[in-house]
């Protein structure tokens, strides 16, 4: 269908960039790694349109967006002409309008090799934030620069300046945070040290080797990960911090061994926890890990300690008693996923096959909740497992009989995003036949509904 493109307003810049903002990102990193023909040719398109956009920081976030795609793709020579147009259209704009985009612009050319560049942006920002007048609005910008600091490698001058905010919610949930995450993903363990050296309160030190613990484990490096837990000195915090590397063992296939061990360390600490509040939030974490392994006893009894636990304390206020029914749900829930999951392991005990029996597991995560968005999402991840199953003809006999079995959805549902990101997803699929009898039943059962 032919079109012409005409001048956009300023007024409506704003929802139409957004989308040329995803098409420049997604079409040049899919045509670069030849993930779809014609890439180029609309990701041209996309950038001769650029100058039709009337407001001068919507057109600079678009020119950032495409640059940053090109960074990505290790081409920074092809992302500096955007940069710099980008640069040359901030310039026009009062800086208060221009900093959010400035911080961008500074990752940008650190990521090319123009470090000293990148550092001049970020001593003006610096000099700007410190000139606030609002107390809070400088802490909250100052906190904004020290993560940009940490970004691109400058770890002393991040800290620094983190040390200068005064306000502890910003220095802590919002500088050093930024820090502790980016020092981890990079592997830089001194820096984190250095941060800790930095925080008096304890507290403050228990939660950052938290996050410091959980962005190792999203890393791939849970051992590293457990070894910041081991060093928190609340016990039920040492319990909440230890989820995320045990999830990280769990996917990348640990030995049982390893996992039980790890599992016992926890509910050592779980069991020792003072705080009967968090005691009781403890206990039921430590219970749906081991639901995670399939040793439903020790899940069961935990859960019961939980229970009683919480029926014990009594609430002197409105605030306390939704904290205790908060902790109650979460242990309700809890025990429906643990009753659910030995089910569904029952059922799936016929599949010699291991991997069929994941299959059903993740099935029981499908019926879970009765939102099709998380119902479209899950089923999405039981057909890419599906599709890597060598059986592939018991898999899809075991989806058959699963989508039979799915609750009908309201109406109104249907319509929703998820279910055209499954449709999108597979349509194309190269398995062909396999997929396309996936998505057909799951289609088929929407239409079928009144």
């Amino acid at each position: 269908m032919a079109y012409e493109l005409e001048v956009i307003p300023a007024e409506f810049s704003y929802t139409l960039n957004l989308g040329w903002l995803r098409l420049s990102c997604r079409i040049s990193l899919l045509h670069n790694r030849r993930q779809i023909h014609g890439g180029q040719r609309l990701l041209d398109k996309i950038i001769d349109a650029i100058p039709l956009i009337q407001s001068l920081k919507y057109r600079a976030m678009v020119n950032i967006a495409i640059a940053k795609q090109f960074n990505l793709d290790q081409a920074p020579e092809q992302a500096l002409p955007f940069i710099e147009e980008a640069i040359r259209e901030l310039s026009t704009l009062p800086s208060e309008e221009s900093a959010f985009w400035e911080y961008d612009i500074a990752k940008q050319l650190a990521k090319m090799g123009l470090q000293s560049r990148s550092e001049d942006i970020l001593a003006k920002l610096f000099h700007q934030a410190n000139q606030e007048e609002d107390p809070d609005g400088r802490d909250l910008e100052l906190a904004v620069v020290a993560a940009t600091y940490a970004e691109i490698g400058l770890f002393d001058q991040a800290i620094e300046v983190a040390c200068m905010i005064m306000d502890d919610f910003h220095k802590v949930w919002r500088a050093f945070d930024s820090i502790v995450h980016t020092a981890a993903l990079n592997s830089e363990h001194e820096q984190i040290s250095k941060v800790l050296a930095a925080v008096d309160y304890e507290g403050s030190r228990d939660y950052l080797m938290a996050e410091a613990a959980s962005s190792y484990a999203l890393a791939n490096q849970p051992e590293r990960a457990i070894r910041f837990v081991q060093q928190i000195t609340s016990p039920g915090e040492k319990v909440n911090a230890l989820q995320t590397p045990f999830q990280s063992l769990l996917k990348r296939g640990a030995e049982l061994n390893k996992l039980q061990t790890l599992l016992n360390y926890v509910e050592g600490y779980a069991l020792v926890e003072q705080d009967l509040n968090m005691k009781a939030q403890a206990l039921r974490i430590v219970a749906e890990q081991y639901t995670e392994l399939d040793q439903f006893d020790n899940a069961r009894e935990l859960l019961n300690q939980a229970q009683q636990l919480v029926s014990a304390l009594r609430a002197d206020d409105f605030l306390t008693q939704t904290s205790l029914d908060e902790i109650a749900d979460g242990i309700a829930r809890a025990s429906v996923k643990l009753d659910r999951r030995e089910q569904i392991l029952q059922t799936a005990e016929p599949f010699t096959e291991q991997n069929l029996k994941n299959l059903a597991l993740s099935y029981a995560i499908v019926i879970e909740d009765k939102s099709l968005t998380f119902k479209s999402r899950n089923l999405e991840e039981v057909c890419k497992r599906v599709e890597k199953l060598n059986d592939l003809d018991a898999g899809l006999e075991f989806l058959r009989q699963a989508l039979e079995q799915l609750p009908t959805f309201d109406t109104a549902e249907i319509e929703s995003p998820p279910a055209s990101d499954i449709a999108g997803s597979y349509r194309d699929a190269h398995k062909g036949h396999a997929l396309a009898h996936i998505v057909g039943a799951y289609f088929a059962l929407l239409r079928n509904v009144t």
